[in-house]
């Protein structure tokens, strides 16, 4: 259980944070919850508090959510872009960093949670900018399918590997990321080409600000 103190302490700092705010302790219930966050999810504090992720609007999600919690706890911290929703349904992006939840002798109670919510404007625009804050130590955990609205002439690696390339991740980084060889990666964004009648990296980025993916024109610079 989280000390009370501690509790008291985050919502005296956070509770009108512009920002979404929120504590889960280490079984990965709510603890507490700012205005900002009920506000925008639509919910009182009384229908999240000791809730966990599954109980919630959101539970499609919540494996996403609580891999992020179990990282935040081992002290692995990063931003991860999640998709949500809010109790009526509506259909938000969501950046969240979190932090082990410390008391003064160092003792982990569990989460802190820190969440700004994007449309994919903003997304696109703050995220995934090449002098993003955020760009070299973000994950993302939004289906890329839901995410780029893309057709289904792509399989499901292809879109993986136009992720990462959009991003201006290298062959071999892109590799890395999935685990995979790099002459598979090369091996997907030729049949990208192929699908999308492109001759050149240049003309699958071409493509892909066509069909509204992306609007960043400083990937230019990023591209091999």
């Amino acid at each position: 259980m989280i000390p009370q103190r501690l509790i008291s302490h985050i919502q005296s700092i956070f509770e009108y944070s512009p920002d979404l705010v929120y504590i889960k302790d280490k079984n990965l219930c709510y603890s507490y919850t700012n205005f900002t966050c009920l506000l925008r999810h639509e919910r009182a504090q009384e229908e999240v508090i000791t809730k966990l992720d599954t109980e919630l609007h959101f539970a499609k999600y919540a494996d996403a959510y609580n891999a992020h919690d179990l990282d935040a706890m081992r002290e692995k911290i990063y931003y991860q872009l999640d998709a949500t929703c809010t109790h009526t349904g509506n259909e938000i992006y969501a950046l969240t960093q979190k932090l082990p939840l410390k008391d003064e002798l160092g003792k982990v109670h569990g989460v802190l949670a820190l969440t700004q919510l994007l449309n994919f404007e903003d997304v696109v625009h703050t995220v995934f900018s090449t002098n993003s804050r955020y760009r070299d130590n973000i994950k993302i955990a939004v289906d890329k399918r839901i995410f780029f609205n893309i057709e289904s002439e792509l399989s499901s690696r292809e879109l993986e590997i136009l992720y990462y390339f959009l991003q201006g991740k290298s062959t071999k980084t892109s590799a890395q990321v999935l685990d995979i060889t790099e002459r598979t990666v090369i091996f997907h964004l030729n049949n990208i080409k192929n699908k999308w009648e492109c001759n050149s990296k240049e003309s699958i980025f071409n493509k892909a600000k066509q069909k509204g993916l992306i609007e960043l024109s400083a990937l230019w610079n990023m591209l091999l």
